[in-house]
């Protein structure tokens, strides 16, 4: 799979002289986990240690949620239509977390969408080859009657995965990376480590402010002004909020002059080319994760009655460019 493949949607801004105790902030950077660029940085005299710490939770969970290459989820895909599965408890948990989700944004993000979303995938590799065409509706109809979340069984005594249609085919894409970000985050915490920002393709979190109390500053990127790189807006981040983006402008391809992005609509089984992106400030990275999957697909009044539901903030930037807001954004509630 090529890795990379897409610039982040939400970039550090780091003020180098503002953190000058317990050490001047390092970042490493990974490229060979869940398809994405992951930047740890921290104030840490320990920071060496701490970041082999993470690379095993990144290459653990990396192998577990995977679906392409070899790992945990492409032989639960293979597998569990036959006969239960046993998986491990950080599997078993995040799934358990994805099918909640499920019903949390009515289906608009959904780990059994799977059928549907390995057809773009393999429409959207071709066209990286130059064989570039769209799926029909006949073809993404016939795999959208395998993804009925009811069908994913679940046994919380064995850890087990069960699938009662044995062509469900899972995806955790929407869901993995905000879901690490805050296994990451947690570890930090159990180490004491206060002073870390955590940014997994693009879904940022954090374990606190740096030494001298500031944020860790965000940019949340402006997706209508090209290469420019402009911002609609800049957020403190620290301990107590995430932040994710989604957006239909960094993996796509075009047919016919049309964009056909990597967010699937569960309902019209195509992407949606009403926005470029929306950016969820939630409690945690996995909550930010999800919804900002779940509300690209909605029309912007439904997001943001689902907001006031869940007692998150929004910021979306329509195709024409327009931005809008929710009344606290960046805030929480």
């Amino acid at each position: 799979m090529k890795k990379c493949v897409f610039v982040l949607a939400l970039l550090f801004a780091f003020a180098l002289s503002s953190c000058t105790y317990p050490s001047a902030p390092q970042t490493r950077v990974y490229y060979d986990y869940f398809d994405t660029v992951i930047t740890v940085t921290g104030c840490d005299g320990d920071f060496d240690a701490t970041c082999e710490k993470i690379e095993e939770i990144l290459k653990k969970y990396h192998g577990l949620c995977d679906i392409y290459m070899d790992g945990v989820l492409k032989t639960v895909n293979e597998t569990a239509g036959t006969a239960p599965v046993t998986v491990s408890d950080e599997l078993f948990d995040l799934l358990v977390y994805a099918k909640d989700a499920h019903a949390k944004t009515n289906g608009k993000c959904s780990v059994a969408f799977g059928a549907v979303t390995s057809v773009w995938h393999e429409y959207r590799s071709r066209a990286l080859d130059g064989d570039v065409a769209v799926p029909s509706a006949d073809e993404l109809r016939l795999a959208s009657e395998h993804t009925d979340i009811d069908d994913l069984a679940l046994d919380r005594e064995k850890k087990t995965v069960y699938f009662l249609d044995p062509e469900l085919k899972l995806d955790l894409g929407a869901f993995a990376k905000g879901w690490v970000a805050d296994v990451i985050v947690n570890e930090l915490r159990s180490l004491g480590k206060t002073n870390y920002a955590v940014s997994v393709g693009g879904t940022v979190t954090a374990t606190g402010p740096k030494p001298n109390g500031d944020g860790w500053m965000v940019g949340v990127e402006n997706p209508s002004d090209g290469a420019s790189m402009s911002y609609t807006a800049r957020v403190s981040v620290a301990d107590g909020f995430a932040l994710a983006t989604s957006g239909s402008y960094q993996r796509y391809y075009e047919a016919d002059g049309v964009r056909y992005h990597h967010i699937i609509d569960t309902e019209t089984l195509m992407p949606e080319n009403e926005l470029l992106s929306v950016t969820v400030a939630a409690p945690t990275a996995a909550l930010a994760d999800v919804l900002s999957t779940a509300v690209f697909c909605m029309s912007v009044e439904d997001g943001k009655a689902l907001a006031e539901e869940l007692g998150v903030e929004l910021l979306w930037v329509l195709s024409d460019g327009t931005v809008i807001m929710t009344d606290d954004f960046p805030k929480m509630k």
